[in-house]
């Protein structure tokens, strides 16, 4: 599990700061408190983890670059400075922690690079265990020196590694040996005159490096962070029904809703189809036919069974909004030769023969927002990470608590991290003690002026907020100042009566 992400530097952070991640993770503060640079920060650092080329990711020159990083590379460092780091926590099965750390020099907008990154385990007893780290060189030469634990006694082994990537992207197979030339030197002087002869180094390399699985099991756990920030006016506009891998802007939301409704009635066709066939055959039919016929079948019942799940929860969330009921999905097709696409909801009218559609250009920006996130939430890989600023945006306050409730089922069941932000009173008022667990507030230090995060129970005096009311009305009154700077207790004077008696006493 993804359990931690560290800001350090990094933009309106000051020094490091550090944001627990659950199931469900609300991030609320007043405006400019820096909520909206975590959810970067996090993007940040699962794109530059993957492997893309740094300057490029950070300049827009790469195709892989869909998201404007604000104010490029040196905008992300706090004040002053010329570098940041990012770096995240992951729990494993044996309960050890994973932490990885990667630190960014942007003193040269035209040569960002790598000036620092590593990965150790932590056992339970938290003992550190370096599993690779960089050393330190001269910072203009374009490579970079990588010492990594191949699990054996003595030195661990060094490697160069091109500064312009990720670390953690250049470690594989490839590069990570369990043998060094020496050893199957020592390996070949030993052998005796039945010595296989040896073709490759793969075949020395029988035992896997052990740090490969870790170095997978982190690139797994961020390389899996997509954001979603629709812009309504894109959504509006017929597509090319070619894309099925929704955009951040969600600009091509008709042509991957066009892939799932089309699927999902194709499956509903074909299965129909096929019990026909099944039915007409009979019972006197052929063993091995029926055989063949019923495992097809059964088959389509299970492509069936998903695409309808999939088409079922997309609805489950978009039902919630409109006063009206949304009884379908489909789409308007162009014709030849572009076929270009744009959804449309299917309203229910007086009676079933009066059902009408209303296209994609005709919805308000809240129900295309909210269709966009329910695609993401239903299209995107299992175990990843959604990031979703102000998702409520657009809906009205007392639509937003169910809203969330069914983002959080469906999440829930897909095994996805939701991290949101949110200024919604009402909503976070109806927020229980699971929601509240993976709350975090921002705010600026009064004396520094950075951003920090506290995790709500961390709050000073939370009982008499809970008591008092709920999150929303706290954070309405006064942006939780009071339980943010506690005010320090005033001296309290005694009155003369009392004074005169104590010295009696005394």
């Amino acid at each position: 599990m993804l359990k931690k992400i560290e800001f350090d530097n990094f933009k309106s952070f000051e020094g490091k700061e550090t944001i627990n991640l659950e199931d469900l993770t609300t991030i609320i503060g007043l405006n400019s408190s820096g909520k909206t640079n975590i959810l970067e920060g996090i993007s940040i650092l699962s794109n530059i983890s993957s492997g893309v080329d740094i300057t490029a990711y950070f300049n827009k020159y790469s195709k892989n670059s869909k998201e404007s990083i604000r104010g490029g590379a040196l905008g992300c460092c706090r004040a002053r400075k010329k570098t940041f780091g990012l770096g995240c926590t992951i729990e494993k099965n044996n309960g050890h922690l994973l932490v990885y750390y990667l630190k960014i020099d942007a003193s040269n907008e035209d040569r960002v690079y790598v000036d620092e990154e590593n990965l150790y385990e932590f056992n339970k007893d938290g003992r550190r265990t370096t599993l690779f780290k960089t050393i330190k060189k001269e910072k203009l030469k374009g490579d970079i020196i990588v010492e990594y634990n191949n699990k054996k006694r003595g030195i661990n082994p060094r490697i160069q590694c091109d500064r312009s990537y990720s670390i953690l992207s250049q470690l594989k197979e490839n590069t990570l040996r369990n043998y060094t030339l020496a050893e199957i030197q020592i390996l070949l002087d030993n052998s005796t005159s039945d010595f296989k002869e040896i073709t490759t180094l793969e075949e020395l390399n029988t035992n896997e490096n052990s740090i490969l699985e870790d170095i997978k099991l982190v690139q797994k756990h961020i390389g899996n962070v997509r954001t979603v920030e629709p812009i309504p006016d894109k959504i509006r506009e017929y597509v090319s029904r070619e894309s099925t891998d929704l955009y951040s802007d969600a600009s091509n939301l008709s042509a991957v809703l066009h892939t799932i409704i089309q699927r999902y009635q194709d499956d509903q066709k074909r299965l129909i189809r096929a019990q026909q066939h099944l039915d007409e055959l009979g019972a006197d039919s052929p063993k091995h036919i029926w055989k063949i016929r019923t495992e097809r079948v059964n088959d389509l019942k299970i492509r069936y069974k998903i695409s309808k799940e999939k088409y079922d929860s997309l609805l489950s969330i978009i039902q919630l909004l409109p006063e009206y009921q949304i009884e379908g999905l489909d789409t308007l097709v162009t014709p030849a030769p572009l076929r270009d696409v744009m959804f449309t909801c299917i309203e229910k009218g007086n009676d079933t023969n009066s059902n009408f559609k209303i296209p994609a250009s005709l919805l308000s920006d809240g129900t295309l927002k909210t269709i966009a996130i329910a695609t993401a939430l239903v299209t995107y890989p299992e175990k990843s990470i959604i990031l979703l600023d102000e998702f409520d945006s657009g809906t009205h306050h007392n639509k937003s608590v169910a809203l969330l409730k069914e983002l959080y089922r469906i999440s829930k069941k897909r095994n996805i991290i939701l991290v949101v932000t949110t200024h919604n009173t009402t909503l976070l008022n109806n927020y229980t003690n699971h929601f509240l667990q993976g709350t975090s507030v921002v705010y600026r230090d009064k004396k520094s002026y950075s951003s920090k995060i506290i995790n709500f129970y961390n709050l000073y005096d939370v009982e008499k907020l809970l008591a008092r009311g709920g999150l929303g009305d706290a954070a309405r009154k006064d942006g939780l100042t009071k339980y943010l700077h506690p005010e320090p207790k005033k001296d309290i004077s005694l009155p003369d009566w009392l004074l005169e008696g104590s010295k009696e006493h005394e």
